[in-house]
């Protein structure tokens, strides 16, 4: 019975899956007459030269870095406590991504994405957050 069972099983989950659904799906173009706040730091032309579309595979590049600049004013009562601070340029966090599709002519080209993240230095290195 036991062996029954498992085929029974194993062929209704081949039967019913359903297919898989990417959840990397490339955004719509944005509407008409829409100015970024931030602007991009590279031409179409530019980023079109850096894109890789060959049969076997895809790839596009990214890095996203998060910076922070803080400066300070103090009056003689904040130097007194704490002395002077100096201002400062930091590194939050950042990342480095490599993403595409290989076998990318076929029907079902499966995709990938390749990221590396810095914390910073003041992470908590036993967190995942």
């Amino acid at each position: 019975m036991g062996l029954l069972a498992a085929v029974t099983t194993a062929a209704l989950w081949i039967v019913s899956a359903a297919p898989a659904r990417a959840q990397t799906e490339d955004l719509p173009p944005p509407a008409l007459g829409y100015k970024p706040a931030v602007p991009e730091l590279l031409s179409d032309e530019q980023a079109e030269e850096l894109k890789v579309d060959h049969h076997w595979f895809t790839l596009r590049l990214g890095i996203v870095p998060i910076l922070d600049y803080t400066w300070f004013t103090q009056d003689q009562a904040s130097v007194d406590e704490v002395g002077v601070q100096d201002d400062d340029f930091d590194i939050r966090s950042g990342r480095i991504m490599a993403r595409g599709k290989i076998f990318a002519d076929s029907t079902h080209a499966p995709g990938y994405l390749v990221a590396f993240e810095y914390r910073g230095f003041d992470s908590d290195l036993t967190s995942s957050a």
